[in-house]
């Protein structure tokens, strides 16, 4: 380290402890600065970012998935117990005169 660096380190520490400010008060005003802007941070990136109209868009897309998943299982269940009673009703008896 340089001769500059030294005196300034030291120049530093005097000037925080004549503040009253130790390593680890200036420790807890870092982070409380650092949670102060994450939070500006997150909050302006949500204002940019239309996290109402997404969350809307996905569950959309989602719901419209699912209720046509839903309704097609239900109409093809429908055809299929119509169309198993019409092949009940309809019997084809073939006899030999018939044949003829």
């Amino acid at each position: 380290m340089k001769i500059e660096e030294i005196y300034m380190r030291q120049e530093i520490r005097q000037m925080l402890n004549e503040a009253g400010i130790t390593k680890d008060t200036l420790k807890d005003m870092v982070k409380e600065v650092l949670n102060e802007e994450l939070n500006k941070a997150c909050k302006q990136a949500m204002a940019e970012y239309n996290v109402e109209g997404s969350v809307q868009a996905y569950f959309e897309d989602n719901a419209g998935r699912a209720l046509k998943n839903c309704l097609s299982s239900e109409v093809r269940q429908i055809m299929r117990e119509k169309l198993d009673r019409i092949a009940l009703r309809v019997s084809v008896d073939v006899t030999e005169s018939q044949l003829l």
